[in-house]
């Protein structure tokens, strides 16, 4: 973990005074006598955000705010202005919560933990995100009252299955059960306003507004979507599928359980059950309703944030869009009530050394180029050294780090992420990072994902050294047919009309397929390890051609010098390559060269499992037309003369991340006589321990 340091007053000046003979440092400090000082002195400083926002600050000003302050504030950023931190202590916190546990809260009857308290202009603006309760063990996200509860459909489970499938896009049919719907108060008063969060597949959390109860419908809602998917409108055109869970949220009636709070934004009343039906008067009780750090209208460019901590806003953290040349440093972002960080229309910018926490959506979003109703992406962005943590938990980011177009992402952690880890469109060099834990909620996902589009243009992109480590998927909310699916994990997955990108040097272990190239050309493959994740350590897959996809079959593909571990002896198959059509050939998806294949106790010595199947004309059907297993004697001198083949009875596998202290890998099981006999898996040679592990390397071993 990179230690965050914050740079002195002087160091500021020495910076600045150069290229801006009249550059001016202005102090703000939340215990200054007010805005009347000066502000360019740290006896005299400004005492609010508002003062900074109202003075005609120029290219080469300086703003510092001082540590341990907190200001309760929307930070405009102009353009050319450096705004950061003085004196020593913790960062300066510029909140988008405001304190609601010192309002005048009234119980709702005399019997009831429900508790309610009359908001104010400044506390909110029509709106609250989240409500936040510290207590003495952390602050708790409370969760907005929702319907069904957790749990009611099985234990921890946050959906009810919808009951059937809808006839167009805009119906949701609930579940029939008589302690679900008797639940509901009649008419369209009670649901009107209240959202809706459906599964729709194994990799979406689509969201709506409820307009009302369909017409004539005793069990059916009308619902809008919302384009939740950072501007990306394509799974909002279908329909709500039977069987997939869903949930409501925001009515007054589903605050039926402690820890739940609803906010009446046209009464402007804000109620809360708390545990043990506790009085909220007096507790320490925050309601993110506000935004903390927004550039203004003018495409500001050459502006620098470092050395602040931004907490708990109504939506993104800090939201940047158009101009150039952005440097956000050494910021902690944590409880942002969307994405932490959101970036569009910009080019040439830098984002390192950012903590990212518990944001509800994406840590860091540079925008989308992907297509459709997309946000014009970040360009050429430098994002390094950051640390990205539960982005999107209980909710769904589609990428806890969502690259734009062009740029290096580099040195990044990124753990327990809902979706993707890091997801790039296009160009980009991802490398030495580490993603751990990704694809919690949902399937069909990557811990590195790269998702093309229909343009058939290159990438250009190199994948190099990152380790990717765990992703169990979740089949929460998918029905039983779609189990597999929901838990179906890669970890570096190169998706539709991906076209010219290295991958190299990488280590994935944990998930369910290590590798997966979809409908790939031109990737190269290499030098890779693929340790004992779960089932394939590379699927390779044609996909069947939509009448809008490039025609462009699968080829071209160069697999060589990569490690594959396999774990399971039920499923022995390193490789599976599906072939969708066609002439049922799928020798040229790929050529592989000198790669090594273990399995772990084989009863078969299986490497590849072959399907070749194509699609029938008029259904969604599929006939099989070539189905095998081969074994490596027959792999090998057909497909790949200088491939090895080990079956062994023990295997590990070890990686130390970027930035880490160099260490050594020692002889693992101490009841193995001297010598200690393994083989290193990535040579093929003799293990001779200690084994060297350098920052960002790692080593597979076998006997």
């Amino acid at each position: 973990m990179f230690k965050r340091t914050m740079l002195s007053v002087a160091a500021y000046a020495t910076l600045l005074a150069a290229p801006f003979a009249h550059a001016t440092t202005y102090y703000v400090n939340n215990w200054s006598l007010g805005d009347g000082n000066s502000g360019t002195n740290t006896t005299w400083p400004w005492r609010t955000v508002a003062k900074v926002n109202s003075v005609a600050l120029v290219p080469g000003d300086t703003v510092l705010f001082a540590a341990g302050g907190t200001w309760d504030e929307t930070l405009i950023a102009r353009n050319g202005v450096t705004y950061g931190s003085y004196n020593n202590g913790n960062k300066p916190i510029i909140r988008g919560s405001r304190a609601v546990g010192d309002l005048t809260w009234t119980r709702t009857s005399p019997t009831s933990n429900i508790w309610w308290a009359t908001t104010t202009a400044a506390i909110e603006t029509g709106k609250i995100s989240q409500l936040y309760h510290y207590t003495a063990n952390g602050v708790v996200r409370l969760q907005r009252a929702r319907h069904p509860n957790v749990g009611t459909f099985g234990a921890n489970n946050r959906y009810a299955p919808v009951h059937e499938t809808a006839a167009d896009i805009e119906t949701l049919y609930l579940n029939r059960d008589a302690n679900h719907l008797g639940k509901f108060p009649l008419g369209d008063a009670g649901v009107q306003g209240a959202q809706a969060f459906v599964r729709i597949n194994n990799s979406d959390l689509n969201e709506y507004n409820v307009v009302g109860w369909k017409p004539g419908a005793q069990s059916a809602l009308k619902v809008a979507g919302i384009n939740i998917i950072e501007g990306w409108d394509f799974w909002y055109q279908v329909k709500i599928p039977q069987g997939w869970g869903y949930w409501l949220e925001n009515k007054l009636w589903m605050l039926d359980s402690v820890g739940e709070w609803y906010f009446d934004s046209q009464n402007h009343k804000l109620h809360v059950w708390l545990p043990n039906g506790a009085s909220p008067q007096g507790q320490t009780l925050f309601a993110a309703s506000q935004p903390a750090i927004v550039t203004d209208p003018n495409n500001p460019s050459n502006f620098t944030i470092t050395n602040i901590e931004v907490r708990e806003t109504v939506g993104d953290a800090i939201s940047v869009k158009g101009g150039s040349n952005v440097t956000l440093s050494y910021l902690d972002i944590t409880r942002p009530g969307s994405r932490g960080i959101a970036m569009t229309g910009t080019t040439g910018n830098s984002i390192h050394h950012v903590n990212v926490q518990d944001s509800v959506r994406n840590g860091i979003w540079l925008g989308d180029a992907r297509g459709g109703n997309a946000a014009v992406p970040a360009i050429d962005t430098t994002v390094s050294y950051n640390t990205v943590n539960n982005a999107g938990k209980g909710f769904r980011a589609h990428g806890a780090i969502m690259l734009g177009d062009g740029g290096v992402a580099a040195n990044n952690v990124v753990t327990n992420s809902s979706y993707i880890g890091m997801l790039a469109p296009h160009s980009f060099t991802i490398k030495n990072n580490l993603v751990k834990n990704s694809c919690l909620n949902f399937g069909d996902c990557g811990g590195i994902y790269l998702g093309g589009r229909e343009t058939g243009v290159p990438f250009n992109a190199l994948v190099e050294k990152n380790i990717v480590d765990g992703g169990p998927g979740s089949d929460e909310g998918a029905p039983a047919s779609h189990q597999y699916g929901a838990t179906d994990t890669r970890g570096i997955y190169l998706d539709d009309f991906v076209s010219g990108v290295t991958v190299t040097g990488n280590f994935v272990t944990g998930m369910r397929h290590g590798f997966m190239l979809h409908s790939t050309t031109n990737v190269t493959l290499s030098q890779n390890i693929a340790f004992k994740n779960r089932e394939l350590q590379l699927l390779m897959q044609d996909g069947f051609r939509r009448p809008h996809d490039i025609q462009t079959p699968m080829g071209g593909n160069v697999v060589s010098d990569n490690v594959f571990l396999t774990v399971e002896t039920d499923y022995p198959h390193v490789l599976q390559q599906n072939y969708n059509g066609g002439s049922g050939d799928n020798t040229s998806m790929a050529s592989y060269s000198s790669n090594r294949y273990v399995v772990l106790n084989s009863p078969s010595q299986s490497v590849v499992h072959n399907y070749v199947f194509q699609k029938i004309v008029g259904t969604d059907d599929f006939q099989t037309l070539v189905q095998q297993n081969l074994t490596f004697p027959i792999w090998q001198p057909t497909r790949e003369p200088l491939a090895t083949f080990r079956d062994i009875d023990t295997a590990y596998g070890f990686y130390n991340p970027a930035n880490a202290a160099a260490t050594s890998v020692s002889c693992p099981s101490a009841s193995v006589p001297a010598p200690c006999t393994y083989v290193n898996l990535k040579n093929n040679t003799a293990a001779t321990f200690p084994i060297p592990l350098p920052a960002n390397s790692s080593v597979a071993i076998g006997r």
